[in-house]
């Protein structure tokens, strides 16, 4: 693709992801600099807002023309890159994530979809108001997974018995491997005496927990 439609940052801790509508892909790739490319000009300031403030790399996508074009954007990170902080937000697009590392990692969906695969996070922060969340990788020391409709799913590379688990929910359902805890419930904890810590809330979606079978036992 021509050069205009590439970005190319280095020295970079924490990335800030916005998309109102359209989609997002972060892959892992063998450079040595975090590359940006867009459909159409990153510069074209009405569709896309990506630059760097210090250690902070800022990428924004919005639809354009009454929602007739839509952001399309490609994020090529360093494979192996680990970050300070990964924020992502989604409003009713698109977002696919392989390998994405931060030691705090957080995503927000509104009304589209969110997919982490491969990923870990020191702290990882989910919340899906009507969309969906999928998560599969590692957590190393606690999570939060907050539903209000939709769906959040993590097939976890840990074991069940790696978390304590608070559990609140008014409506929806919460699956954690084989426990099974159905709308009206109003509390539960499950301890462990683990050093990770699991906080999930649903009130009118789903949470889904599973651990790899190789974990297992």
């Amino acid at each position: 693709s021509s050069q205009e439609d590439t970005l190319s940052f280095s020295a970079v801790n924490k990335l800030d992801i916005s998309l109102e509508t359209g989609e997002i892909s972060w892959i892992s790739s063998d450079q040595e600099r975090i590359l940006v490319k867009t459909e159409g000009s990153p510069t074209d300031s009405r569709r896309y807002q990506i630059y760097q403030e210090g250690d902070e790399l800022y990428i924004r996508g919005r639809s354009v023309q009454g929602g007739e074009i839509v952001p399309k954007i490609e994020i090529q990170v360093p494979v192996g890159d680990r970050f300070q902080e990964v924020e992502i937000q989604v409003g009713a697009g698109e977002f696919l994530g392989e390998g994405v590392m931060a030691d705090q990692l957080e995503m927000k969906v509104a009304a589209g979809d969110g997919t982490l695969q491969g990923a870990e996070a020191g702290e990882l922060s989910l919340s899906c108001a009507a969309g969906d969340i999928s998560y599969e990788g590692k957590i190393l020391r606690e999570g939060e997974a907050e539903c209000r409709a939709g769906t959040i799913s993590l097939l976890l590379d840990n074991r069940e018995e790696d978390f304590n688990y608070e559990i609140e929910g008014t409506g929806g359902s919460i699956r954690i491997g084989d426990l099974n805890f159905d709308s009206g419930f109003a509390r539960n904890d499950v301890d462990h005496n683990a050093e990770g810590s699991l906080e999930l809330k649903a009130w009118a979606g789903d949470i889904d927990v599973e651990f790899k079978e190789e974990n297992a036992g």
